[in-house]
């Protein structure tokens, strides 16, 4: 299934020390060559790991991240996921963020699902 699912999201992250954060997110994943597939729903814990202290001046700002995600909808159950990206900071406190997010689901039936994601948004510092 690998780059065949588009995901969709909310999400929020909370600094834990100057390069480690807690990040939360709902969201979809949405089939996009199929167009009568389900939209399963996704609920996601990430601890994320920046390369680069919050208070620097840099404007790169790569970053690693892993957790657990919850797939809701049918077949559901949990699974890992892993990636990594980069913000960039065109001010102290707004820039934009390019990621890559990999899911690894295991149903029922025992095959090992993979949903790849790029991801490209807008980021906020606050504080």
């Amino acid at each position: 299934m690998g780059g065949n699912l588009h995901p969709y999201g909310r999400w929020g992250r909370g600094s834990l020390t100057n390069r480690f954060g807690l990040a939360g997110e709902i969201g979809a994943l949405k089939p996009l060559t199929n167009r009568y597939g389900i939209t399963t729903a996704l609920a996601s814990v990430t601890l994320t790991y920046h390369f680069m202290e919050t208070s620097s001046k840099r404007k790169l700002d790569p970053f690693i991240d892993g957790g657990f995600s919850l797939v809701l909808g049918r077949g559901s159950g949990a699974n890992i996921h892993y990636g990594g990206g980069t913000n960039y900071w065109l001010k102290p406190r707004f820039g934009l963020r390019a990621e890559f997010r990999h899911h690894l689901w295991s149903p029922e039936a025992g095959e090992t699902v993979h949903f790849l994601g790029f991801r490209f948004g807008i980021v906020f510092r606050i504080g």
